[in-house]
C-alpha cells in the first residue's frame, strides 16, 4: 500500500483531484438551418448558425460565425463576428472580425468588415470596405412602405432609380426584395 493509497483511505470525503481545464469558456453552440428549410423573417440570437435552406429577412449574430454552405440561399443584411459564404447571398454582410466567400460562393452586395477573403472563383458584384464595421453602420431594421430605391441601373448609374439609389456598387438588397 503506498502513501497515496492510505490519504484517499483516510479522508474518503475529498474528492480525488482534477487535471486543471485549458480554457474556462463553456462549448459554443451551433445551430442549423437545413436544405429543405425556408425562413421568411428575421434571426437573432447567441449561437453559431449554419445555413443548407433558404432565409429572407435580416440576420443578427454580432457575436457569431454564420457560415452559408454551397447549398444556402440568403435574402438577407447579415451581421455575424465571422461570415462565410458557400452558397448565394444577396444582401449586406456585416463581420466584426472577417467575411469569407470562398470559391463556390455568390454575393451581391457590399461587404464590411476588417479582413475580407475573395477566394478565386468566387462570385461577388459590389464594394468592400476594410474599415472595422461599427454598430452605426450595421442594417437598421426596414422600414415600412416605399424603400429606399435602388431601381433600374444600380450598378450602372443609368436608368431609373426609384428614389435615393446611389449608383454605385450593386442594387440594395431592400430594392431586390
Amino acid at each position: 500500500m503506498s502513501m497515496f493509497d492510505r490519504n484517499q483511505k483516510s479522508n474518503p470525503q475529498q474528492p480525488a483531484a482534477r487535471p486543471p481545464q485549458a480554457t474556462p469558456q463553456s462549448p459554443r453552440t451551433v445551430s442549423a438551418i437545413g436544405p429543405k428549410t425556408v425562413i421568411n423573417g428575421d434571426i437573432t440570437g447567441n449561437e453559431d448558425l449554419v445555413i443548407s435552406g433558404k432565409v429572407t429577412g435580416q440576420i443578427s449574430l454580432p457575436d457569431n460565425a454564420v457560415n452559408i454552405r454551397s447549398d444556402g440561399h440568403v435574402e438577407a443584411d447579415i451581421v455575424g463576428k465571422v461570415i462565410e459564404v458557400d452558397g448565394t447571398v444577396h444582401g449586406n454582410l456585416f463581420g466584426s472580425e472577417a467575411v469569407v466567400v470562398r470559391s463556390s460562393g455568390r454575393v451581391e452586395g457590399n461587404l464590411r468588415a476588417p479582413r475580407v477573403t475573395l477566394e478565386d472563383g468566387a462570385n461577388f458584384r459590389g464594394s468592400i470596405d476594410m474599415k472595422p464595421a461599427s454598430k452605426q453602420d450595421q442594417p437598421k431594421q426596414k422600414a415600412q412602405g416605399g424603400g429606399q430605391g435602388g431601381g433600374q441601373g444600380g450598378g450602372q448609374g443609368g436608368g431609373q432609380s426609384g428614389g435615393q439609389g446611389s449608383g454605385q456598387g450593386a442594387p440594395k438588397a431592400a430594392a431586390a426584395r
